[in-house]
């Protein structure tokens, strides 16, 4: 269902929770209080991850290397 209302031109343009809730109230399954909470943890798990990433991201200088035979 999500992947149809990405594709629609109305839709496309909705932030994914929006469109997810969206769609789970077009299926008669609203999203309850505690898996919007968890939703929220775990973007929010998600964000601090890439950020400690970006952070610690190994670095890579230009080495020269040469092979002989």
């Amino acid at each position: 269902m999500i992947e149809l209302l990405k594709q629609t031109p109305p839709y496309n343009s909705m932030d994914m929770m929006n469109l997810y809730s969206y769609a789970r109230r077009i299926c008669k399954k609203p999203l309850s209080n505690k898996e919007f909470q968890k939703i929220n943890a775990d973007i929010n798990i998600m964000k601090k991850n890439s950020e400690e990433y970006e952070l610690n991201k190994p670095c890579f200088k230009n080495i020269k290397s040469e092979i002989k035979f």
